[in-house]
């Protein structure tokens, strides 16, 4: 099921970031992408900025494509787009990470039973699990 704000993946497309949902109607989905801008100028191997040929580098934290020639560094920046999708081309990489926050969770509980209680107590008020799970959980203990 997915809502507003659920991050997403789209079926048989390369994204260079998960998009967001920003709006559902009906069977479709607006969706807000984001995608790396790539060098246009001068031929595709050449810097927008200062025409040097081929001296491209990826930045490792941000992803941003970077000219590397001295005294350049020109920034490429990203381009930011909204797509209406068909929710059944979605995937919701949200609810992915919860359902694996959840198996964790138990497999924690399960490898100790001492703090058990408090951990699912915990877990309850920060939303990991709803009440039923919780009394399920207490129940096995």
């Amino acid at each position: 099921m997915f809502k507003v704000g659920d991050t997403v993946d789209i079926k048989n497309r390369k994204l260079d970031y998960y998009g967001k949902i920003l709006e559902i109607k009906d069977s479709k989905a607006i969706v807000r992408l984001k995608f790396v801008r790539h060098p246009e100028g001068r031929g595709s191997g050449t810097c927008e900025s200062c025409g040097w040929p081929g001296f491209f580098s990826v930045n490792g934290g941000t992803g941003e494509i970077v000219c590397m020639r001295t005294g350049c560094g020109y920034e490429y920046g990203f381009t930011q787009t909204e797509e209406i999708v068909l929710l059944d081309k979605l995937v919701n990489i949200t609810e992915k990470k919860e359902k694996e926050a959840k198996e964790k969770f138990i497999l924690e509980i399960n490898l100790d039973l001492k703090n058990a209680r408090s951990k699912i107590e915990e877990a309850f008020q920060e939303g990991l699990i709803n009440e039923e799970e919780k009394v399920n959980l207490l129940k096995k203990i």
